[in-house]
């Protein structure tokens, strides 16, 4: 990666330890996760799709452009939609956590490999 100086002035106390932590703590807000956003057209799609290759519930037949259920109701989306639709969302934010933390982890590894000394 690049190289480059930092420099840090401040009291005696403030030594080398004290500024890695410091650099480490400023890290991890950097890639705290938001609230998962709500349900998009996009979502309840790839939501729809799976649960459509899972099958049908009983009394429940696709049209291929809705869902009619014995009674006569008919929905665009699929019963279970709402319950896939969570699972890729739990999905979706466990991946997006790893990355966080993977990226976490890098950034402090290289705060661990910063050459701090201190000056006069």
């Amino acid at each position: 990666g690049a190289a480059g100086s930092l420099v840090v002035e401040g009291p005696q106390s403030l030594t080398p330890e004290a500024v890695r932590a410091l650099l480490t703590q400023a890290v991890a807000p950097l890639h705290a996760r938001a609230e998962p956003a709500p349900a998009t057209e996009d979502l309840r799609m790839r939501a729809d799709a799976a649960a459509r290759a899972d099958g049908l519930p009983e009394g429940v037949c696709y049209d291929g452009t809705r869902y009619v259920q014995w009674g006569g109701r008919t929905s665009r989306w699929h019963p279970r939609v709402d319950v896939y639709a969570a699972r890729l969302r739990e999905e979706e934010a466990r991946e997006a956590g790893e990355r966080d933390a993977r990226a976490v982890s890098e950034e402090a590894a290289a705060v661990a490999s910063l050459h701090i000394e201190p000056v006069g």
